[in-house]
């Protein structure tokens, strides 16, 4: 597979599907120069038409297309083989299904689905899913410690652990975190750093991105989208198969040499080699927590305040349906027999209303969201770079006047400086949107947007974290998301 030709035909195709003309015996750079125009000159809003696709994820396309073009001028060609290359096509290849609900015309040919789901891709994921949960748990002394690191990572409060609790197995507490909780409590910050970066720090892996956290934060995350189409029972593509060979093998290799080393227990080799009937199993208890999501948890960009204003009407249906159960019951005799099954869907029940509000609580999305990008035809000098940062406070009545925002920004000599947005801010008019324009150094490589303001639903001060990498070529800055939001009940010391 030439996956930079494949890349190119992919960016054709979307630019044809939009009313614009291919760009004839083009390279990549050429098409995806003319596609990121065109993203900004409209596009974006055509894709954004039919509601397929969220302005999100069309966001997220375009920064996979633009690393790719980044890698290829800085390597001075359009044909290299390097793994980094690699990663980049696969992974816009890896949108192709996402693309295709906006574009149904979109040529598959290069993401073809397997007849079978994919035996190794599975197994794969599921050895990468036990590998962290032993990791994890075998960095602590007990499980009261675990549990403790899990509050402080996840900010859960007392009723969420005990959520937490009932979820997981005996003696078990990472068992009952989900794979996307499991990613946060591995590659958070304050852990990663003493307990996990030894590991892969003196490997030649997880070097996509400058930072080997951020590197294996991007990887899970792609993992646990693939995990998800597993858990749908559907057929892995020839895309997501090679790019779950690729990651197994960044993260693992080093996990393994650790554990020859003698410095981790967990040994990736025997998970891997898995049964048919512990692949099964796997297969069964995924699908079952899938499901339970789908019942509950809606995305934050349309259906979060459905499940908001309509809490109140799902319990009082609840209610009566148990109610209009029981009368049923007593009628037929058998109330005492059936009492505790009752009881027991009704406490399932409040688990997953229970599970949906802290979900909805904990996503940064409900806080507000930020956005940056270098400006176009910046005249910065060689002593600092224009960059434009959009600020978005969900707040009812609240104000960005009231919100504390402030940029951490790591230059390439591991200076950090940290830059007040909040003088700006208070001095623009506005409610809850605004613009902000301030400069970084030249050398610049990593900018977090801290956002301290009131919750909307807990009513408390917390703080959301925005993270970018910075790249600068031939005098132009491009910016780049590097990992998924956070939220924290305090601000940490990155931000202060």
């Amino acid at each position: 597979m030439n996956y930079v030709e494949n890349c190119t035909i992919l960016l054709n195709e979307v630019l044809v599907a939009l009313g614009e003309k291919a760009v004839v015996n083009s390279d990549y750079i050429e098409t995806a120069t003319k596609f990121r125009k065109h993203m900004k000159s409209g596009g974006e809003k055509l894709l954004l038409e039919n509601g397929q696709i969220n302005k999100e994820e069309i966001r997220d396309f375009i920064e996979c297309t633009n690393k790719l073009n980044e890698n290829l001028q800085k390597e001075g060609n359009n044909h290299s083989d390097g793994k980094s290359t690699k990663i980049d096509s696969l992974r816009i290849l890896n949108w192709i299904p996402t693309l295709s609900k906006s574009i149904p015309t979109l040529n598959s040919k290069s993401h073809n689905a397997n007849k079978s789901i994919g035996d190794m891709g599975i197994k794969q994921v599921r050895a990468t899913e036990l590998v962290i949960r032993s990791l994890v748990t075998e960095k602590h002394l007990d499980q009261e410690s675990l549990k403790a690191h899990i509050l402080r990572v996840l900010n859960f409060d007392n009723k969420r652990i005990k959520s937490l609790e009932r979820k997981a197995a005996a003696n078990d507490i990472i068992s009952g975190t989900d794979f996307s909780e499991l990613i946060r409590i591995l590659t958070s910050e304050f852990s990663f750093q003493d307990n996990y970066n030894p590991i892969f720090e003196k490997t030649p892996f997880l070097q996509y991105l400058q930072d080997k956290r951020k590197t294996l934060d991007l990887f899970l995350d792609d993992i646990r989208r693939i995990r998800n189409d597993i858990a749908h029972l559907r057929p892995l593509t020839d895309v997501q198969i090679e790019l779950l060979s690729i990651y197994y093998e960044e993260i693992m290799t080093p996990i393994e040499e650790a554990h020859k080393a003698g410095n981790v227990h967990v040994n990736p080799k025997e998970h891997l080699n898995a049964t048919d009937e512990e692949v099964n199993s796997y297969l069964n208890n995924i699908s079952k927590d899938i499901e339970q999501i789908g019942k509950g948890v809606s995305r934050i960009d349309g259906n979060v305040s459905w499940i908001r204003n309509n809490t109140k009407y799902i319990l009082l249906s609840l209610s009566a349906i148990t109610i209009a159960a029981i009368f049923s019951l007593v009628l037929a005799g058998r109330i005492q027999d059936t009492t505790n099954s009752i009881k027991q869907d009704t406490e399932e029940t409040n688990r997953e209303i229970s599970n949906t509000r802290a979900s909805i609580e904990k996503d940064p999305s409900t806080l507000g969201h930020i956005t940056l990008r270098s400006k176009d035809g910046s005249d910065g000098t060689a002593k600092d770079r224009l960059v434009i940062a959009s600020i978005y406070l969900n707040a009812k009545g609240a104000s960005l006047k009231d919100a504390a925002v402030r940029a951490a920004i790591t230059s390439a000599s591991a200076n950090k400086s940290l830059v007040d947005l909040s003088a700006i801010l208070r001095k623009q008019e506005g409610i809850d949107v605004q613009m902000v324009e301030f400069n970084v150094p030249s050398d610049a490589m990593e900018i977090s947007i801290c956002m301290t303001a009131e919750h909307p639903t807990l009513h408390r001060p917390s703080t959301g974290i925005w993270s970018f990498t910075i790249q600068q070529k031939d005098g132009n800055t491009s910016v780049a998301r590097s990992s998924p939001p956070t939220l924290h009940d305090t601000p940490p010391g990155a931000c202060q």
